[in-house]
């Protein structure tokens, strides 16, 4: 399990008791069960190509940023 942060806010249970119902009372909200898990599919198989390729260029690239210089290397 990861560590949380030091400021972090564990709910109780009667809070706990009270988002789900929240939750629960609300019709649009549903928690996401297996089935729909089963039934999920990789945004490529239902986007346009053109979407698809929109959204990837959203999508920020992992890591430290690409210098446009690279390294000298110089062994004493």
């Amino acid at each position: 399990m990861s560590k949380l942060k030091p400021k972090t806010i564990i709910p109780t249970n009667k809070e706990d008791l009270a988002f789900n119902a929240g939750i629960k009372s609300d019709p649009q909200a549903r928690e996401l069960d297996s089935n729909w898990h089963q039934g999920a599919k990789p945004a490529g198989q239902f986007l346009t190509p053109e979407i698809y390729q929109a959204f990837l260029q959203l999508k920020r690239p992992c890591g430290r940023p690409k210098s446009g210089e690279t390294k000298l290397f110089t062994a004493i």
